[in-house]
């Protein structure tokens, strides 16, 4: 029993805290007012903060000014958008121009932490299974 017990406690302190990363880097994540540049060019590809971002879940938006507010742009006409890779390029003759500054609000699913996770689980788990027949030896010689 004294080594079942050694095995979860051992459990539990590594997998306490991927339980923690999981929840923290998984689901849809909503971001809002990304600043994705100060200095727009036709010639650059903009990286958003994730990948898989949520189809029509964009707002695109330049800096006018002329009115001082933020103008939505369209796309297709003003931009277009890689959903899958979270990437923007903006169009040439649509409604930004060189050196504009351009936001971004958006929603991706964040995934990566699965993929890390569960990698990093396999070795807890592995060493759980050498740790619980280790322990049981040690309480019955004890």
């Amino acid at each position: 029993m004294t080594g079942l017990l050694l095995a979860v406690t051992i459990g539990a302190v590594f997998f306490v805290p991927v339980v923690d990363i999981l929840d923290n880097t998984t689901g849809e994540v909503e971001v809002e007012n990304d600043v994705l540049t100060n200095d727009a060019s036709f010639d650059e590809v903009y990286d958003l903060q994730g990948f898989d971002v949520t189809p029509d879940s964009e707002i695109v938006e330049v800096w006018d000014d002329g009115t001082e507010s933020w103008t939505t742009l369209t796309a297709g006409t003003d931009y277009e958008i890689d959903t899958d890779q979270g990437e923007i390029e903006f169009i040439d003759g649509g409604g930004v121009s060189e050196g504009d500054e351009v936001r971004a609000s958006y929603e991706y699913q964040a995934t990566d932490g699965i993929i890390t996770s569960i990698a990093g689980l396999l070795p807890v788990f592995l060493a759980l299974l050498l740790l619980v027949p280790l322990a049981n030896k040690v309480s019955s010689e004890v």
